[in-house]
């Protein structure tokens, strides 16, 4: 990350170069469950960066809170907590429904 500038100079981040660290290709091989939350006032890493990962990631979903910079389970602890409990909620739920009996 740091060899592309990704954290540096408060900039967008552009899409990670091709075969970089977090290349595209890469990031939508990643089958696992992700919950992005992120901070709207994110000057580190730009909320451009949160939609980058929710359109790269398969299986992911997105939280954005406006009054927010960059480290939200600090800044907003209990709606982070919350958010990431209904999160796990509804993907145990969603897991459940899809196993078939055995």
């Amino acid at each position: 990350l740091f060899k592309n500038n990704f954290f540096l100079g408060g900039l967008p981040p552009p899409p990670p170069p091709r075969g970089g660290p977090f290349a595209a290709e890469d990031v939508a091989k990643l089958t696992m469950p992700a919950l992005i939350i992120w901070g709207a006032k994110d000057q580190v890493t730009p909320p451009s960066g949160a939609e980058w990962y929710a359109k790269n990631l398969p299986n992911s979903a997105s939280i954005t809170y406006d009054d927010v910079a960059h480290v939200p389970m600090e800044e907003a602890p209990e709606q982070s907590v919350s958010d990431l409990r209904k999160w796990l909620l509804n993907l145990t739920l969603t897991t459940q429904e899809t196993q078939s009996p055995e």
